[in-house]
């Protein structure tokens, strides 16, 4: 198609614990959620593909939480839009009130994530490494444990997924977060806001000056095309949610897929004829 692609990691994950000064084994290292990665992630990466490139002009593609990073960002720096010529957002995550991600919505409702920060305010799911050396094996033999899994997590349809690959997908998933990350998510299904972390009243005060954290205003986002791909079956990215943000951002446009499950943006076979043949149109211009 002769587009270059750069794929990023968000920071945390096995792929991403490099620090110039800080150690995984800190705390200080995980005190970020998906907000620090709007606020210096984003840019660092686009940074470092136009000084690679000389491109004038990105076009960005993310999925799940690598969406919601970007909407943050685009809603409160106003130097990185004109630098993309598109957004592409598959099964994009701002609002998350209505998700049903058992996980999730588990966590929200009995401040489990409160528990986690008391127990390990760095990570959870600190050692991912043993976990991804015996998933493949346990796939194998126990199919049901990891479909168990992922159902908890993001919801799936067997039927859309090539099963056969289910041993290769659980040795890279579930990785390691900040436990700050699972907070957040849980403050946005308990208080239905599109916002930067709470830190509590005294907290909010100090970091933001205000007793609330600060939402962020999709409808001030300006200056690239965004487009929103969503499925009828995804448990993170309801579609209840994503219309809301939807009628939030001026001029974005959307496309509902029926029976289409969040992972299968990147995990279905049929991703290459159901998605990609609209992610190549919106990549060349195409409304």
């Amino acid at each position: 198609a002769g587009f270059d692609v750069w794929m990023s990691n968000s920071r945390g994950n096995k792929y991403s614990m490099g620090h110039t000064t800080l150690s995984p084994k800190s705390i200080a290292f995980w005190r970020f959620s998906w907000a620090e990665m709007g606020d210096f992630d984003v840019p660092a990466v686009l940074d470092l593909v136009q000084r690679e490139t000389g491109a004038a002009k990105v076009a960005w593609i993310g999925h799940s939480q690598g969406t919601t990073q970007v909407f943050a960002n685009l809603a409160s720096d106003k130097s990185v839009a004109h630098r993309l010529s598109v957004f592409i957002a598959m099964g994009p995550v701002a609002y998350i009130y209505n998700c049903k991600s058992t996980l999730v919505r588990g966590v929200a409702r009995f401040d489990t994530d409160k528990l986690l920060h008391f127990l390990d305010p760095r990570s959870f799911l600190p050692s991912p490494k043993l976990l991804h050396t015996l998933m493949p094996d346990l796939c194998r033999a126990t199919p049901g444990i990891c479909d168990d899994l992922m159902a908890v997590i993001a919801g799936y349809d067997k039927h859309t997924l090539n099963m056969t690959r289910w041993p290769v997908y659980m040795s890279h998933f579930p990785t390691s977060i900040s436990t700050r990350d699972l907070e957040h998510w849980a403050q946005g299904v308990r208080h239905d806001r599109f916002q930067r972390y709470d830190y509590g009243l005294l907290g909010n005060l100090e970091k933001y000056g205000s007793a609330t954290p600060p939402q962020y205003n999709l409808s001030s986002i300006k200056g690239v095309p965004i487009a929103l791909l969503y499925g009828d079956k995804d448990d993170l990215a309801d579609v209840v949610d994503v219309q809301r943000a939807l009628r939030e951002i001026p001029g974005s446009i959307g496309t509902l897929y029926t029976g289409t499950a969040h992972v299968d943006f990147v995990w279905s076979p049929t991703a290459p004829n159901t998605f990609y043949g609209r992610v190549m149109e919106l990549l060349h211009g195409g409304a």
